[in-house]
């Protein structure tokens, strides 16, 4: 997504942070998408991969919103930060 915003904006954009941060605040869900622990009546799952360890894959899934501290809400939040760009956060960077 951040190689789609470079070519855009025509330049490199360099550290993203900033962009996004602005971009959310200026734009919000114009720009983003809000991405919760139960957006649709469902619990959703992210799964932490810890790669292979003697030819067998290793890792832990976590349910958002139930298990430990991983809390998804509108805004900001430590699991998805700002949510999911959409096609306005892209366009945001065209001259």
């Amino acid at each position: 997504m951040q190689a789609d915003a470079q070519q855009a904006a025509g330049r490199p954009l360099g550290f993203a942070d900033p962009a996004i941060r602005a971009r959310y605040r200026s734009l919000g869900t114009r720009a983003f998408h809000t991405v919760t622990d139960d957006p649709g009546g469902s619990t959703k799952a992210v799964a932490y991969d810890n790669g292979v360890t003697g030819g067998v894959r290793q890792g832990w899934l976590f349910t958002l919103g139930t298990d430990y501290t991983l809390k998804a809400g509108p805004g900001y939040n430590d699991v998805t930060g700002v949510g999911s760009p959409k096609l306005g956060y892209l366009l945001s960077f065209r001259h």
